[in-house]
C-alpha cells in the first residue's frame, strides 16, 4: 500500500515537472516573440535627395525593399499619379510623368542617416500606365489628354531577387508575377487564367479566382524562401470573400503549386512581406488604420497571423504614413514608406527607411 502511494506521488511529481518545463518553454517562446523588435528604430535614413524624374516631381514612390548580400534594393511603383477623379462620368487618374517606367535602386545606408544610390535602372519591357480602364481607370496626362492604356502596363508593388540574380515582381493590375533577368529585362509574365485582357506574351496559369480581386489591389507583397518558392500576397480580400490569398509559386517551373486563404478582414491590407525563417513570414499591414508588423506561420489552408508589433508613435510614422515594404538581413529589419512622389492630398513628401534590431 505504502509503495503504491510512493509510486503514485513520484509519477505525479514527474508529470508536474514535465508540465512545468513545457509551460516555461512556451512562456520563453512567447516572450522572445513579443520582444523581438525594439520599441524604437535604431536609425532613420532619409531618402530626400534624389533627382527629379520629370518636371517638378522628385524620385520616390517606393513600394518595396529587399536585402541581398549587404545591399538594399528599392522598387518604385507605377509612378506619380493622382487620386481617382471624374471627368464626363469617367474615372480617371492624372499621370504626372506619363513616360515614367518603374525602376529599381541599389542603395547603401550612410552613417549620417542618409542613403547613397549606387545604381538606378528602369525596368525594360513594362509601362506604368494601366492595362485597361477596367483594371484601374483611364490614365490622362497633366494637360488632360487621354493616355493610351498598354498591355505591358504594370503597377509594381513587390519584388525579390532570387539566388541566381533574377528579379521577380508582383504587380497589382492583372494581378501578375513578372520575371526579370539580371539586366532588368522582362523574360516572363504570369497572370490569372481566363483574364478579361489577353496578351500573347503572358502565361495565364495563376488561379482564376484572382480575377475577382478589387481593381488594382493585386500582388502587393512577396516573400522568398531562398530556394524555388516565392509567396505572393494579394493586398486585400477577394471581392465577396472574407479572405485574402497567398500564392506559393515555383520560380523554377513557373507554376503556382499551393494557395492559402489569409484571414485579413474588411478594413485591412498587406503591403510587404519577408521570409524570417523556414516557416515564418513577417508582414507589414494596415489593420483598421494602424500600421503593424505581423507574423505568419505557413501551416494549414487558412492562415492566421498575430500582431507582432504595432507601428504607432514612432518617429516618422503616423496614421497617414504608407508603409510599403519590409526586408530582413544581418539581424536587422528594414521598412520603407511610399511618399507617392509627393503627389498626394496628405502632402507626404518624406521618404525614409527605418532600421530595427531583431533580438
Amino acid at each position: 500500500m505504502l509503495n503504491n502511494i510512493k509510486a503514485y506521488c513520484t509519477n505525479n511529481k514527474i508529470k508536474l515537472i514535465i508540465i512545468g518545463i513545457i509551460l516555461l518553454t512556451l512562456l520563453k517562446t512567447y516572450l522572445i516573440i513579443e520582444s523581438r523588435i525594439t520599441l524604437v528604430p535604431d536609425k532613420v535614413y532619409e531618402i530626400n535627395t534624389l533627382p527629379n524624374i520629370c518636371e517638378k516631381v522628385k524620385a520616390g514612390g517606393f513600394s518595396d525593399i529587399f536585402y541581398k548580400k549587404g545591399k538594399l534594393y528599392l522598387l518604385t511603383d507605377r509612378g506619380p499619379n493622382s487620386d481617382i477623379k471624374f471627368i464626363s462620368d469617367k474615372e480617371v487618374r492624372i499621370f504626372y510623368c506619363p513616360d515614367f517606367i518603374p525602376s529599381i535602386y541599389e542603395v547603401d545606408l550612410k552613417e549620417d542617416g542618409g542613403i547613397k544610390v549606387n545604381e538606378q535602372k528602369s525596368i525594360n519591357g513594362i509601362a506604368g500606365v494601366p492595362v485597361d480602364e477596367n483594371f484601374d481607370c483611364l490614365p490622362i496626362s497633366p494637360k488632360g489628354s487621354l493616355l493610351e492604356p498598354k498591355l505591358s502596363g504594370a503597377d509594381t508593388e513587390s519584388f525579390i531577387i532570387d539566388r541566381k540574380g533574377n528579379y521577380w515582381l508582383g504587380e497589382e493590375y492583372y494581378p501578375s508575377i513578372i520575371k526579370l533577368n539580371k539586366n532588368l529585362e522582362v523574360e516572363k509574365r504570369f497572370a490569372p487564367k481566363n483574364s478579361s485582357i489577353q496578351n500573347p506574351n503572358i502565361t495565364y496559369n495563376l488561379p482564376e479566382e484572382l480575377n475577382s480581386i478589387q481593381r488594382n489591389y493585386g500582388f502587393s507583397a512577396m516573400a522568398y524562401d531562398g530556394g524555388n518558392h516565392i509567396y505572393v500576397f494579394t493586398q486585400s480580400t477577394l471581392v465577396g470573400d472574407l479572405y485574402g490569398r497567398i500564392i506559393r509559386f515555383n520560380i523554377r517551373t513557373g507554376k503556382p503549386n499551393k494557395v492559402y486563404k489569409y484571414e485579413l478582414g474588411e478594413n485591412s491590407s498587406v503591403s510587404g512581406a519577408v521570409m524570417y525563417n523556414k516557416n515564418t513570414i513577417l508582414t507589414v499591414e494596415n489593420r483598421n488604420g494602424i500600421n503593424q508588423i505581423r507574423q505568419i506561420t505557413l501551416k494549414g489552408k487558412i492562415i492566421k497571423s498575430k500582431n507582432l508589433y504595432p507601428l504607432i508613435g514612432l518617429n516618422k510614422i503616423d496614421n497617414h504614413t504608407k508603409i510599403e515594404g519590409i526586408a530582413y538581413g544581418n539581424k536587422k529589419l528594414y521598412i520603407v514608406n511610399d511618399n507617392d512622389f509627393g503627389m498626394n492630398e496628405d502632402n507626404r513628401i518624406d521618404n525614409f527607411i527605418l532600421e530595427f534590431t531583431l533580438k
